[in-house]
């Protein structure tokens, strides 16, 4: 009985942003996790001597992180371009 009134107190709490707070703890968790694997990948790449591949691991970790962290501005880039390359 007493987890039932929990639950319904915890609803009627909830609100449309409720969410923000464990949305961004999750995009700091992503983004670490992609720093980590393209700063791996970077560090091999620059121990076999594939110096291209190591830039390329780089770049394609910077795109993804900003994609992650800043999600919201990095769509309105993409709808920019596409706007720009095939028009709107």
């Amino acid at each position: 009985m007493i987890s039932i009134i929990f639950a319904a107190d915890l609803a009627l709490q909830l609100k449309p942003t409720s969410g923000v707070e464990l949305r961004n703890i999750l995009l700091g968790v992503m983004a670490s996790l992609i720093a980590i694997l393209m700063a791996y990948r970077a560090m091999a790449a620059y121990a076999a001597g594939h110096y291209g591949q190591m830039v390329t691991s780089v770049l394609a970790g910077a795109l993804a992180a900003g994609f992650v962290v800043f999600p919201d501005q990095a769509m309105t880039v993409v709808k920019g371009l596409w706007t720009a390359v095939f028009g709107g």
